[in-house]
């Protein structure tokens, strides 16, 4: 069975941005469906890069300009964030407007809490469209919708009230697919700019996204490897008249599929009357377009770091944003294009191809590894040192998956991805002659999605990526096996078991998600403490003994600080968990972690003023004898039982309720 009824049936139907549209449309309703107040309020904001973000983009709107730190989050000096200003600029051209109706602060809560939904819509359109040249159908939208919306991972970085990058960085994941899979379909240079500047964009949004640059220059390189020579030379005979007979590329798209119009015709010199029988133009256009989407990429990249330069400046290399490391990887990319198109067309011999290839690859690699390898070190460092105390340890999104739901919700749906690529590429991507397509979809697809399946097992952070090979091979097994009553009948057990997985893989876990958005049970991560009660209790700290600055420096928990510098503007405390506040997490460490004894003059060697705590006992409440007290300051804190020198500045109003606490 071929690919030639799987593509679009265009006659009498509506435009293919309808689609684009209904699945985003459909998603959108869905995942606002499971979780919309009537009435945004700032209770409906879970995450703390959420409130950071929002923190950041107001004292920007306050100041008509870019920032790169946050002010009071780094030992109550300036919190640099590694995020680039992509995502912040597009909620800006929301907030503006809206704070003339809303005021700045209710207008900054309900754009960033609008932003997991639309992103999720993102996914949808951008998977929809992605899948267009296989199986897209008006019916195929809404099935990707649904898959999209009741994706577990996806919906727990998406609800409304997520304003974070996660999901709409899985957007641009599935939007370079979609483009990468048209140039492997039809090499032309107009296709392979739009990939270079899809990657840059993807790029800009976050560093992250050059694995993503990477599966898709890959797979035009494994499509370059198995493209077949046959039928795609050009003739001794066309070359000898002069009539320079066009190239061709066979297998451009599947018949009947939304795909570019014509394959690109590389422009080749007549001197070139070698080319023949030997080396195949579709081989050539691949390479081609390699270097034509790499020199893009770079050539946008550029022109993003003069716009958006990093902290520092942009000849500041940084590897935890769009810097020039990045773009010198693009660079060497654009480097190997060029040389594999010049090989071909020398008629160097495939092994010598190969050694060109690897000489390439090892110089280029040792350049940018000489240039740039202090800037790696750093943010390794900070997030890999091996030290029982290490605080990232406990954060819950850089955790392995270990629990076995979480494991059968967020992986199971790319597990079947996978294997629905590989078994229907052999089938229905094949078309009466290999085209490097089927090899391509069914190796290369697959070993892509095992990359981020290990990934996100180590990782759960990495989770939302593999929940995209999830959502579109189900959506492909799901059209050929509804939509195809000649389909083979193998095809109708394995559509059984993936509707059953899919159902079993998503209905629990996401009914975990929804009763608990912000943390399952036995996640190593703390809850905020009541952020509005908290807030209450600061407006106190203008009373209190001031620090070196002009308002005192507070400490309290590091997951607590961003929704805390929102509420209260003018704050200053010890640090935020982000991996640039080197200074501050070292002092919180030193201080929440460290040993309740002499607590009271490390906090005031650091002047520290202040702290804010949940403690779960009353700290005037009598201890029996024989219970052991915390040995750290935050456990103590945590047990109601400050140290001496620590005295309460609040009423306890409760278990896990916010206390003020003053430092004498």
């Amino acid at each position: 069975m071929t690919a030639t009824a799987i593509g679009r049936k265009t006659g009498g139907r509506l435009p293919a941005a309808f689609d684009y549209a209904l699945a985003a449309l459909a998603a959108l309703g869905l995942v606002l469906a499971f979780r919309m107040p009537i009435s945004p309020t700032p209770e409906v904001i879970h995450d703390p890069d959420t409130w950071i973000r929002l923190v950041r983009l107001r004292q920007e709107i306050q100041q008509g300009m870019p920032l790169d730190a946050v002010a009071g989050g780094n030992l109550g000096g300036p919190l640099v964030l590694h995020w680039s200003h992509l995502l912040e600029a597009v909620m800006a051209v929301a907030v503006l407007p809206l704070q003339y109706v809303l005021g700045l602060d209710r207008a900054l809560i309900t754009v960033g809490a609008m932003v997991g939904p639309l992103s999720i819509a993102g996914v949808a359109a951008a998977a929809t469209w992605a899948m267009d040249p296989l199986v897209a159908t008006q019916r195929t939208a809404i099935r990707i919708a649904m898959l999209t919306a009741t994706t577990p991972i996806l919906v727990n970085y998406g609800l409304f009230g997520s304003g974070t990058h996660h999901v709409a960085l899985v957007a641009m994941l599935v939007l370079t697919s979609g483009q990468a899979l048209r140039v492997v379909m039809a090499p032309r240079r107009d296709v392979a700019l739009g990939l270079g500047l899809v990657i840059a964009l993807a790029v800009w949004l976050s560093f992250e996204a050059m694995i993503f640059a990477g599966f898709a220059f890959g797979g035009v390189m494994v499509a370059m490897a198995v493209s077949y020579q046959s039928a795609l030379i050009v003739t001794d005979q066309s070359e000898a008249s002069g009539a320079g007979a066009p190239l061709r590329a066979l297998g451009s798209a599947p018949h009947g599929a939304r795909s570019p119009s014509r394959p690109y015709q590389p422009a080749m010199n007549q001197d070139h009357g070698g080319l023949v029988s030997h080396y195949s133009a579709r081989r050539l256009a691949l390479a081609d377009a390699l270097a034509v989407a790499a020199l893009t990429a770079t050539a946008a990249m550029l022109a993003v770091l003069a716009i958006d330069p990093p902290d520092g400046g942009w000849t500041v290399p940084r590897i935890d944003r769009l810097a020039l490391p990045h773009v010198c990887v693009m660079a060497a990319l654009a480097v190997i294009g060029i040389v594999l198109k010049l090989a071909l067309v020398r008629k160097t011999p495939p092994i010598r191809i190969a050694g060109v290839l690897a000489v390439t690859v090892l110089v280029t690699s040792g350049i940018w590894f000489s240039c740039f390898h202090a800037s790696i070190g750093t943010p390794l460092a900070v997030l890999t040192a091996d030290s029982p105390d290490n605080i990232w340890r406990g954060v819950s999104e850089l955790a392995p998956i270990t629990r076995p739901l979480r494991l059968l919700g967020y992986l199971g749906p790319c597990l079947v991805g996978m294997v629905a690529f590989a078994v229907l590429s052999r089938k229905h991507l094949g078309g009466t002659r290999p085209n490097g397509l089927a090899a391509v979809a069914w190796l290369y697809a697959p070993a892509c999605g095992l990359v981020l399946l290990g990934a996100a097992a180590i990782r759960i952070r990495f989770a939302p990526y593999a929940s995209a090979v999830g959502i579109a091979g189900m959506a492909w097994l799901l059209a050929v096996a509804l939509e195809r009553p000649d389909a083979d009948r193998r095809i109708w057990p394995m559509a059984v078991i993936t509707t059953a997985t899919v159902l079993l893989a998503t209905t629990l876990p996401l009914a975990a998600v929804l009763t608990d958005i912000s943390l399952a049970p036995g996640d190593p991560t703390r809850k905020p403490c009541g952020g509005a009660a908290a807030a209450r209790l600061l407006d106190r700290i203008t009373a209190m003994p001031s620090g070196a600055d002009d308002s005192p420096l507070g400490l309290t928990h590091v997951n607590d600080v961003p929704e805390l510098l929102f509420r209260v503007p003018g704050l200053r405390t010890v640090g935020a968990l982000y991996h640039r506040n080197v200074d501050g997490l070292s002092v919180f460490q030193q201080l929440w972690n460290g040993p309740i004894a002499g607590a009271s003059a490390a906090l005031r060697a650091h002047r520290v003023a202040f702290i804010l705590a949940c403690p779960a006992e009353d700290p005037k409440a009598a201890r029996p004898p024989q219970e052991a007290l915390p040995t750290s300051l935050g456990a103590a804190l945590d047990a109601g039982a400050p140290p001496a020198g620590v005295e309460a500045a609040s009423p306890y109003q409760g278990a896990n309720q916010p206390m003020l606490f003053s430092v004498e």
